[in-house]
């Protein structure tokens, strides 16, 4: 339960972590006892630390990145530690009793200590996912530190050649110089001077958040006159979606804005504009309801608001599809996402986008159906911090290579969802439509020549991470969404005629793949 309301409390305090302490004091009791397995027939006892370093190695297969951990999934490596330890006669216990097995657990902690500050820093000055063969490099380097950590370090303050107290000064005397850098980074809000204009200009742009988009555990919108503006101010124009579309929001406000008319922003996080279909995380139980209790909330709203005169479809429609591994779902509101067979994700996606189009053109509402955004397979924006800080672009040069990227865009092979099938799923339900519904393709705005652009030409950041719209970004989208084509017909109560497919803000006629 700790752990799905806090999982840093979890994982680094003691409350929630006693029963692993608990576990090791009752070894210690054991120990003081006499009790060891070692004491029955020797078949058992190996039989029982086999089980035990099953049970510490089978997590490596099992588990993935949306395993909660620690919680019940720590019960097996702490069980299987458990059992070797109380069977140090066992064939395991004599195998890591070896002398080079010894030696790494000796400096285990130093190399611990090592590898996370180097690989932290291999990762955010690589653009691309950390390569395991970098990798692999990153953490031998940090065994030979560790080696000369144990026997510089650690060794000498344990066994001091000289008296305790000269000893303590002197390290004493150490911490507080390699303290001081970072007293001072923390005093002087983390140096920012130490960069120049451009990294500030870009982290300026990647921090702006969309206030109208809310998170896991709330089941109704945002209310503020940010997001629903009320009063009788003409026709409005409402933007319903996950947190891509959250994204989107900045830009298409200051449209509407230039325009004259209102928009309303109904953003939830991880949840699909869909009345026929929720989306079901195993790491976040209660999402599907919750998201479920939301999207019928917003229905509402849009039903009794007849100033709301186009609403706006956008999301992450691949998501369960590319997080299909660990269990994300597409399924119908009330059903069990645990038991949803993956390849049921599809189906469930189109019928529920057709059925939510068909519920807001009966409610006279025109509807904008938006193809996701393109989804990198690298983190745009370090492309631009590691160019601006030279220590990064060292160190990120070595690690990258050469993968044909410009300062300002990259190749399509570099978009994972150029050729999604979930794009053709979109397409399909848009063509299906009836009078009324306008189909918008983000990736003629950003991927104009076959390459997709992640900054503008003076180095501003349209993304704030692989797959989400920076307000620049927004800004540029925003005017292939809300077509000038149309802004005599945001007066009338339908926008259009006929379907529409749209892939850029320069012609509403660009061909949609």
């Amino acid at each position: 339960m700790a752990l799905k309301i806090d999982p840093a409390f979890t994982f680094y305090l003691l409350p929630s972590r006693a029963w692993e302490l608990g576990i090791g004091g009752g070894l210690a009791v054991m120990e003081i006892k006499g009790v060891r397995f070692e004491q029955g027939k020797k078949a058992v006892v190996n039989g029982i630390a086999f089980i035990g370093a099953i049970l510490i190695a089978a997590p490596i297969f099992i588990y993935n990145d949306s395993t909660p951990f620690p919680g019940a999934s720590a019960l097996l490596p702490v069980l299987g530690s458990a059992l070797i330890i109380a069977s140090p006669g066992s064939f395991v216990a004599l195998a890591l009793g070896s002398r080079p097995l010894v030696f790494i657990g000796l400096v285990s902690y130093s190399w611990y200590l090592w590898h996370w500050p180097l690989l932290s820093f291999a990762s955010v000055s690589s653009v691309w996912p950390l390569q395991q063969s970098a990798a692999l490099i990153i953490v031998s380097i940090s065994f030979i530190l560790a080696v000369l950590t144990y026997y510089l370090v650690e060794k000498p303050f344990r066994r001091p050649g000289i008296s305790n107290g000269r000893t303590l000064w002197r390290y004493a005397t150490a911490l507080v110089i390699f303290t001081l850098p970072f007293a001072l980074a923390v005093v002087m809000a983390g140096v920012p001077q130490r960069f120049g204009p451009q990294v500030a200009m870009i982290e300026k742009v990647i921090s702006t958040r969309e206030s109208c988009l809310v998170s896991y555990g709330a089941a109704s919108p945002a209310s503020g006159a940010g997001c629903q503006p009320g009063g009788d101010a003409g026709p409005a124009i409402a933007l319903i979606g996950d947190s891509h579309a959250a994204a989107l929001a900045p830009g298409l406000r200051a449209v509407a804005q230039e325009r004259g008319y209102q928009l309303y922003v109904f953003t939830k996080s991880s949840c699909p504009p869909l009345t026929g279909a929720t989306r079901y995380m195993p790491n976040h139980p209660a999402h599907a309801a919750e998201c479920a209790a939301y999207n019928a909330r917003v229905m509402d709203l849009l039903r009794g608001n007849g100033a709301i005169k186009k609403v706006i479809l956008a999301g992450y429609w691949s998501a369960p599809m590319r997080e299909a591994e660990t269990g994300s779902r597409y399924i119908h509101p009330g059903a069990n996402g645990a038991e949803q067979p993956e390849e049921a994700n599809g189906p469930t996606l189109e019928s529920a986008l057709a059925s939510q189009i068909s519920q807001l053109r009966e409610m006279n509402k025109d509807v904008v159906l938006l193809q996701d955004v393109p989804l990198f397979n690298f983190n745009p924006v370090r492309v631009g911090l590691q160019r601006a800080i030279p220590l990064r672009s060292t160190f990120g040069t070595w690690l990258d290579g050469d993968r044909d990227l410009t300062p300002h865009d990259a190749p399509m092979k570099a978009v994972v969802n150029f050729n999604d099938p979930v794009r053709d799923i979109v397409t399909r339900v848009a063509e299906k439509s009836p009078p009324g519904v306008t189909l918008v393709d983000p990736f003629g705005a950003l991927c104009p020549q076959a390459r997709c652009r992640f900054s503008t030409a003076d180095g501003a950041p349209l993304f704030t991470d692989n797959q989400h719209l920076s307000t620049v970004g927004s800004a540029l989208t925003a005017r292939a969404v809300l077509s000038a084509d149309n802004e005599n017909k945001m007066r009338t109560t339908s926008f259009e005629t006929r379907p529409m497919v749209t892939g850029a803000a320069e012609s509403n006629h660009a061909p949609v793949r």
